[in-house]
């Protein structure tokens, strides 16, 4: 008995593998894509301003879209922040899981790829946004859900560590 009581105190001692990285489930990262697209649209599409034409999309319509994203994203800002939170580093998880953590994310996003826009980029952008826009936000969650699930079961499997280590972009759970 008390050999028994040892060894489980010897395993229990043991140091143990590293926690897995926290990761987004694909609807988590539909609903994410629902609350940040609006934003990350609007800053788009300021940018883009001076590359399309007055008749362009995302210069000219986008903005209907835009608000219906955001009346279809309520009910699912609660469960996108949260997640966002989640798989933010720890030091800074209480600030990233909330409106303005958000807004610093999708400005921080759109930022980055600002100085990669050009007539070209910015043109496909617009039309890829055009495309998007008679879909329900349920059905734009789903797109990118369903996309993020496609390429992470395309993706070769990792050896070891956890979801999304040593990728770039969000942690994406395994299916």
């Amino acid at each position: 008995m008390i050999a028994h009581a040892a060894a489980v105190a010897l395993l229990l001692a043991q140091p143990g593998a590293a926690p897995p990285r926290p990761c987004l489930t694909t609807a988590e990262l539909g609903d994410l894509a629902v609350v940040a697209l609006p934003d990350v649209l609007d800053g788009f599409a300021r940018n883009c301003s001076a590359h399309l034409p007055a008749t362009a999309f995302l210069r000219s319509g986008a903005s209907g879209f835009m608000e219906k994203l955001r009346a279809g994203g309520a009910t699912r800002r609660d469960t996108a922040l949260a997640a966002l939170g989640r798989v933010a580093p720890p030091n800074l998880r209480a600030q990233i899981s909330t409106e303005a953590g958000l807004k610093m994310m999708t400005g921080v996003l759109t930022g980055q790829m600002s100085s990669r826009l050009n007539p070209k980029t910015c043109g496909e952008l617009s039309r890829f946004t055009e495309s998007l826009a008679p879909l329900p936000a349920e059905n734009v969650a789903m797109m990118f859900s369903s996309m993020a699930g496609f390429f992470m079961a395309m993706r070769p499997p990792q050896a070891s560590g956890g979801a999304g280590q040593g990728r770039q972009g969000p942690p994406i759970c395994p299916a």
